[in-house]
């Protein structure tokens, strides 16, 4: 157990360096016009429309 309790620290920071180091490749998201935004996420009831798409991809 002591050599594990050594072992540890080690591990993890390597883990979080590593995580740490990594580019993040994200694409350039241009956007024209205005932004579309879910009215469920502003506080709003959401549209029937949405409400039937998100009945149908629900699994049952």
């Amino acid at each position: 157990m002591t050599a594990f309790a050594r072992l540890l620290p080690a591990v993890l920071t390597l883990t979080l360096a590593a995580c740490a180091s990594s580019s993040l490749d994200t694409p350039n998201m241009e956007q024209t016009g205005k932004l579309k935004v879910n009215p469920a996420l502003l506080g709003q009831p959401a549209p029937a429309s949405s409400a039937q798409t998100a009945d149908k991809a629900s699994p049952k």
